[in-house]
């Protein structure tokens, strides 16, 4: 796959990410304290800056409260502005 490719689905699962947190009202370091991950590396996460790994990726989606094949979907829906 393309490098730039990869940066943008990376870009994209962190904006799903950024909506998500936002829509449960939560502080990047209170969803951090919440799942036990360092906060630095949760925000290159959801900077899109790093290819995140799928146990972290189901540490942060557990911690929502929602499953992986949710925040993927093809039909995902933005219920907030990232």
């Amino acid at each position: 796959m393309c490098l730039e490719k990869e940066k943008i689905y990376f870009k994209e699962i962190g904006n799903r990410i950024i909506c998500e947190r936002i829509k449960q009202d939560l502080t990047q370091e209170a969803f951090c304290n919440k799942i036990g991950m360092s906060l630095c590396h949760y925000r290159r996460i959801e900077q899109g800056l790093v290819n995140i790994k799928i146990s972290t990726l189901k540490k942060i989606c557990d911690g929502f409260g929602i499953t992986m094949s949710m925040l993927l979907s093809a039909d995902y829906q933005y219920d907030v502005v990232v």
